[in-house]
C-alpha cells in the first residue's frame, strides 16, 4: 500500500481505472494525518489457478504498480510496501440490521427477508466499513477464557455478537465473525499471531467474512447446507459436507444443524487442559442463567426449534466431551460441566415443548 494526499483523488482514480482495465482501485481515509491509503487489486489475481499463471499476473502487477506509483508520487508520500491482497474494500454495502457485507449495492438483504431474521421497522438500511469508522466504531479485544480472546466492535454493530480468537499450538482460529474491521484491529490481531482459519456458525454471523479472509489470507469454513446464504463468494470460502470436519489439530467442526441446516459448532479438544470446549454461537445459545443453553429456529421472531432437530444435533455432539460452552455474546459462557449443561438444557426444552416422556434426549454423557 502507498499513501497519497486527499487532493485530486477522483481524478486519479478515474485515470487509473481508464488506463488499466481489470483493476479495482479505492481509497481509505486516515483522519489522524489527513492522508489516504490508496489500494488496488488486479482481479485475475483472485483466480490464478497455477503458479505459472500467478507469476504472469505478478509481472503485470509489478509493471502497473510502478506506473501507478509514478502517477501518484507528486501528490503523496510512499509508506510501507505493496500488498496483494491486503487492502480493505471499505465502501461495500453492509446490511445495518444483520451486519452481512455484500459485493455490490442492492435493494434488499436476503438474510433479513428470511423468517428467521427481520427487516428493520424503518425499512432496509445499509452502511459500510467506511461509514462505521466515520461514526466512531472501533475494534475491541478482551479475554473470554484460557487461550480465548473475544473480538468485537465498540459500539457494537448489527446483532452485536463478538467473534472468538482461539489460540491453539497449531495456530489461531477465528470462530464466528463481526462486520467491523479496520487497519488498527487487523494490526493488533497480526501481533497476536494472525488468523490461520475462520469458521462461522451460521448466516446471521457471516458479517464481513470475505474482507477478513482476504486481510489474513485465511480460509473460511462454511457447511455446504448454508452455501446459498453466502453473500460475497470468494475462493477462500470453503464448503464442507457431512457431520464433522477437522480444521486443525484437535479442532472439529460439528454440523449440529440447529437454527440453520448447516448450523455448526467448533469443538476444541485441547481446551481447559484437555477437558474440551465448544464454541456454539447461537446454534446453542448461552442464556442469561449461564448454567443453561437454549435452542431456537428464530430468536428475534421466537419460533421454536423442532424437537427432532434438537435430538439429532445432540446425537452428533455426543462423542465430543467439553467443559465450557462459549456463546455468541460477551461473557455468555457456561464455565463448568458444559456437556451436562447442554443435556439438561435440551431435556428442559423438550419437557416444556412436548411434556411427559417427550423430554428424553439420550443425553451427552
Amino acid at each position: 500500500m502507498m499513501k497519497a494526499s486527499l487532493q485530486s483523488l477522483d481524478v486519479l482514480r478515474n485515470a487509473l481505472v481508464k488506463s488499466h482495465p481489470g483493476w479495482r482501485i479505492w481509497f481509505v481515509p486516515n483522519a489522524l494525518d489527513g492522508t489516504v491509503t490508496w489500494c488496488a487489486q488486479h482481479e485475475p489475481l483472485l483466480h490464478a489457478d497455477t503458479p505459472e499463471h500467478l507469476a504472469e499476473y505478478m509481472i503485470e502487477a509489478e509493471a502497473d504498480i510502478a506506473w501507478a506509483a509514478d502517477r501518484l508520487g507528486p501528490v503523496g508520500t510512499p509508506a510501507g510496501v505493496w500488498a496483494i491482497p491486503g487492502c480493505m474494500d471499505v465502501d461495500l454495502p453492509i446490511c445495518a440490521t444483520c451486519g452481512v457485507q455484500y459485493p455490490a449495492p442492492r435493494e434488499d438483504c436476503p438474510i433479513c427477508l428470511d423468517e428467521r431474521q427481520y427487516v428493520g421497522w424503518d425499512g432496509q438500511r445499509w452502511t459500510s466499513l467506511a461509514e462505521l469508522a466515520a461514526a466512531g466504531h472501533k475494534g475491541y479485544i478482551a479475554g473470554e477464557g484460557s487461550g480465548v480472546l473475544g473480538i468485537g466492535a465498540q459500539p457494537p454493530t448489527a446483532i452485536g455478537q463478538r467473534a472468538l480468537l482461539i489460540k491453539t499450538p497449531s495456530g489461531n482460529v477465528l470462530f464466528d465473525m463481526i462486520s467491523y474491521l479496520d487497519e488498527d484491529l487487523a494490526d493488533h490481531i497480526r501481533r497476536l499471531g494472525g488468523i490461520q482459519a475462520i469458521a462461522i456458525s451460521h448466516p446471521h454471523f457471516y458479517g464481513s467474512m470475505t474482507e477478513w479472509a482476504r486481510e489474513f489470507d485465511a480460509p473460511v469454513y462454511i457447511h455446504a447446507a448454508d452455501q446459498e446464504w453466502v453473500a460475497r463468494p470468494d475462493p477462500l470460502v470453503r464448503f464442507w459436507d457431512g457431520e464433522t470436519e477437522q480444521i486443525g489439530d484437535g479442532l472439529t467442526l460439528i454440523n449440529v444443524g440447529v437454527h440453520f441446516e448447516g448450523g455448526q459448532v467448533l469443538h476444541w479438544a485441547g481446551a481447559e487442559d484437555g477437558a474440551g470446549a465448544v464454541f456454539s454461537g447461537d446454534i446453542m445459545t448461552v442464556v442469561q442463567d449461564r448454567r443453561y443453553v437454549s435452542f431456537m429456529y428464530s430468536y428475534p421472531n421466537l419460533i421454536p426449534e423442532r424437537p427432532e432437530v434438537i435430538r439429532r444435533g445432540l446425537a452428533r455432539l455426543k462423542p465430543y466431551p467439553f467443559e465450557r460452552v462459549y456463546g455468541a455474546w460477551w461473557r455468555r459462557v457456561v464455565e463448568t460441566d458444559g456437556s451436562a449443561a447442554v443435556a439438561r438444557s435440551a431435556e428442559r426444552y423438550l419437557r416444556f415443548a412436548l411434556g411427559g416422556d417427550g423430554a428424553q434426549t439420550g443425553g451427552l454423557g
